[in-house]
């Protein structure tokens, strides 16, 4: 499809205009604000997108822009609303091959270059949106490898983390102890020292039964004792009164013979002491190698520990290295993937580095000139379908490109270029250049 004429009506400072499109070049001279790129900016207007709510011209109600082309045409009208607010009528009016299009939209875009809608297409996007850009146009699919690499990454760098805090592990050979004899040992000797001590307490309780019977003895001979003493009081007492007593008199002297010869018989008994405690079978030294056993165990089990993290940071290594070669593996393939997308990219300069960031003349995304994003937009639109044959160049000065290399590159590429440039109209030009001054939002 071809553009035929562009309408614009109370667009920005422009009342109304008419411009055919009839040659391959179009070139609007003028000063700045004087309504140039308001004139560029109501071709993309009529595709649809935003617009600054000062878009209709001041004190005007309606606007609109219509872009006539060799099936059709496109028409889309804006109005101040009750509220203030600017507002763009809800449907865009597409008549195609003279029928009227019910989805404007989603036609439009088929047959629509980016480049068309917005010169600076490029230019706005940041150098990351550049490089996903540039993605998507030349198919550079490597999100599956990135995904991949990604997790590996950080797998990689989690055991990176494990193993570092294994940290440096002391693999001394540590002789595990044999505790159980030494403790055979002890009890053997604990046995006997049992037994040792059983008779020695039987030894005491024989004493102690003794003493017993000794105490009690005593007991005795002082209670005989006190009975004789009583016994000689009660003599002393009944004395004078013998010729009634004298047969309780027999009687206590025949008990006092009793007690005598039981105390002549029974002498008192004399208290024992217990035997000396024994020696016992000593048992330091083997409490000692017992408890440089238990030492040495506690090193052993440490040791035996030690052992166990050393054979799981191998593991820990073993599988770091698998998932660095993988990842060698991944980034091998994206270069190689990467160099033969860049091998079939047709323009000169434009290549991608082995991170899927793109380059042009050297220069990374984020780093292009105004001069460079510009010259490669106009190669990027080559890329896209001839869509409506139209070319919108902003500021044209600054590709420092004369009319004659406008006028070749329009005939080369078989379409009509529209450009804005500040400064004064040419005094001569080609017959199939169009040359417009603009001033104060009028074409002259």
């Amino acid at each position: 499809m071809k553009i035929k004429s562009l309408e614009i009506s109370n667009i920005g400072i422009i009342g109304y205009e008419l411009i055919e499109i009839n040659k391959p070049l179009l070139l609007f001279y003028g000063d700045i604000k004087q309504g140039k790129t308001t004139i560029l900016n109501s071709v993309k207007l009529c595709f649809g997108g935003s617009f600054p709510q000062d878009i209709i011209k001041h004190g005007e109600k309606e606007a609109f822009v219509k872009v006539t082309f060799d099936r059709g045409y496109i028409k889309r009208e804006f109005y101040i609303a009750k509220d203030g607010t600017t507002k763009a009528k809800p449907k865009i009016e597409l008549v195609l091959d003279g029928e009227i299009k019910n989805n404007p939209v989603e036609i439009i875009k088929q047959f629509l270059n980016p480049f068309l809608l917005d010169q600076n297409h490029l230019f706005n996007m940041s150098g990351p949106e550049r490089d996903r850009f540039f993605v998507d146009l030349f198919g550079v699919d490597t999100s599956a490898l990135d995904k991949e690499s990604a997790v590996l990454e950080l797998k990689a760098k989690d055991l990176r983390s494990e193993i570092k805090g294994f940290g440096k592990i002391d693999l001394t050979p540590v002789k595990k102890p044999d505790i159980a004899s030494l403790k055979l040992m002890k009890a053997n000797i604990n046995a006997e020292n049992d037994v040792i001590k059983k008779k020695h307490q039987e030894s005491c309780e024989v004493i102690t039964k003794h003493n017993r019977k000794v105490a009690d003895h005593e007991i005795r001979i002082a209670s005989e004792k006190r009975t004789k003493e009583d016994n000689e009081k009660e003599i002393a007492r009944i004395t004078q009164q013998i010729w009634e007593l004298r047969n309780r008199e027999k009687i206590l002297l025949n008990q006092n013979d009793s007690v005598d010869e039981w105390l002549k018989e029974n002498p008192p008994l004399k208290e024992k002491d217990n035997p000396p405690e024994p020696e016992y079978n000593p048992t330091t030294e083997i409490d000692e190698k017992i408890s440089q056993c238990k030492a040495d165990e506690v090193r052993y089990e440490a040791y035996f520990e030690r052992i166990i993290k050393s054979t799981e940071k191998e593991k820990k290594a073993e599988e770091l290295k698998a998932k660095t070669d993988r990842l060698a593996e991944i980034k091998k393939a994206k270069v190689a993937k990467l160099a033969e997308i860049s091998e079939t990219i047709d323009i000169d300069g434009l290549s991608f580095d082995e991170n899927g960031n793109f380059i042009y003349d050297n220069t990374s995304a984020g780093m292009l000139s105004t001069s460079q994003l510009m010259t490669l937009s106009s190669e990027l639109s080559k890329l896209y379908p001839d869509s409506m044959g139209l070319e919108l160049i902003d500021r044209g000065e600054s590709l420092g490109t004369s009319i004659f290399e406008f006028v070749k590159k329009a005939e080369k590429e078989e379409k009509t270029i529209l450009a804005a440039i500040v400064g004064v109209k040419p005094a001569e030009v080609p017959e199939n250049v169009g040359v417009f001054v603009v001033k104060g939002g009028c074409i002259k």
